[in-house]
């Protein structure tokens, strides 16, 4: 749920930060809009799914 957090917040800011730059090359601004999106919302993934998900999922071999 920390890491969440923290990835939620790192994304947003490269996104807001990214979108007020006026670089000459768009296509590293476009990439990192598009990473800071991407981390956005896989921490808010992380903070809507519980952890007994994660742990108790199908695929997990239990011993």
């Amino acid at each position: 749920m920390k890491i969440g957090i923290l990835l939620f917040i790192v994304g947003a800011a490269l996104i807001i930060y990214l979108s007020n730059l006026k670089y000459k090359k768009r296509f590293v601004k476009k990439v990192g809009i598009i990473v800071g999106i991407l981390l956005a919302l896989y921490g808010i993934i992380t903070l809507i799914q519980p952890d007994e998900y994660i742990k108790f999922t199908k695929t997990t071999i239990v011993k």
